[in-house]
C-alpha cells in the first residue's frame, strides 16, 4: 500500500442467515494473510460480555455525536420517536444505527480495511423492516450523505428462501427478528421484500459515487465460502488499484 492509500470499508448486506458474518470473517483472515491492515470492529464488540458490549456501543454512539454532530442531529430527527417509546425492538434498531455509524466515523480515519457484517446499509434494512415509509426515506437520505465521502465496497450476499428457512429453523428463536413462520416475528417475505429495496438503493449509490462499488455473491453451500472470498479479494484489489 502506498503512503496515499485511504481507508476502505467492505460492508456485507443480506437477509438474516445468509452468511454475512461467516464470509466477513473468512475475508478478514484472507486479507490479513495478504498483508493488509484489517479491522473487524463489529466482531470485536460482539465478543464482549453483554454489559461491556452495551458500553462499547454507547461509546461509539457518543463518538458519532461528538465528531459529527450534524449527522447525529439528522439521525435523531429521522428516527421514529413514538415507536422508540412503545417498542423495545425500535429502541434496539435505533441504538444500533448510532453504533454502526459511530464505527464508520471512527474507522474512516484509519488506514486499512474495515470489514463490517452489520453496517449502516444493513441498518437501513433493519429500520425499513418495521417502520413507516417516511422513516425509510429519511434514513435513505442519511445514507446518501454518508456514502458520498466514505470509500465503500458492498458485498450483497444472496441465496434461495429454502436455504434461509432451514438455517433460521436451526438457530435459537431469539437470534433474529425474522422467523421461519409468521407467528412470532417478521416473515421471510418481509425480509426479502425489504432486501430488494436495499439492493435498489445500493445500485443507485454505486451509479452515483465513484468510490462506492458493489458485488453480489451467492452463498448456498459451505463450499461457496472459499469461491466467494476469492472473488471478493480479487475485486477489492482491483478497487484499491483503480
Amino acid at each position: 500500500m502506498s503512503d496515499g492509500w485511504h481507508p476502505l470499508f467492505v460492508e456485507f448486506v443480506g437477509v438474516p442467515g445468509v452468511g454475512k458474518t461467516t464470509l466477513a470473517t473468512a475475508l478478514a483472515d484472507r486479507l490479513r494473510d495478504a498483508g493488509f491492515e484489517v479491522y473487524q470492529p463489529n466482531n470485536r464488540v460482539d465478543a464482549l460480555s453483554p454489559m461491556v458490549r452495551v458500553s462499547m456501543k454507547a461509546a461509539y454512539s457518543g463518538l458519532l455525536c461528538v465528531t459529527n454532530p450534524r449527522f447525529a442531529a439528522k439521525s435523531i430527527g429521522a428516527l421514529p420517536w413514538r415507536s422508540l417509546v412503545e417498542s423495545s425492538d425500535t429502541r434496539s434498531v435505533s441504538f444500533n444505527w448510532f453504533f454502526v455509524n459511530g464505527v464508520i466515523q471512527r474507522h474512516n480515519r484509519k488506514r486499512g480495511i474495515s470489514v463490517i457484517d452489520q453496517g449502516p446499509l444493513q441498518g437501513y434494512w433493519s429500520t425499513a423492516l418495521s417502520e413507516h415509509p417516511k422513516v425509510k426515506f429519511r434514513i435513505e437520505s442519511l445514507l446518501r450523505e454518508r456514502y458520498r465521502t466514505v470509500p465503500t465496497f458492498v458485498v450483497q450476499v444472496v441465496t434461495d428462501r429454502e436455504t434461509i428457512t432451514d438455517r433460521l429453523a436451526s438457530r435459537d428463536s431469539n437470534w433474529s427478528r425474522v422467523k421461519p413462520t409468521v407467528d412470532d416475528g417478521y416473515s421471510l417475505e418481509d425480509a426479502f421484500d425489504v432486501f430488494d429495496e436495499l439492493k435498489d438503493l445500493v445500485d443507485d449509490l454505486s451509479s452515483q459515487y465513484s468510490q462506492f462499488e458493489e458485488l453480489t455473491v451467492v452463498n448456498e453451500r459451505p463450499t461457496d465460502i472459499t469461491t466467494n472470498v476469492d472473488e471478493i479479494v480479487s475485486e477489492v484489489n482491483r478497487f484499491l488499484s483503480s
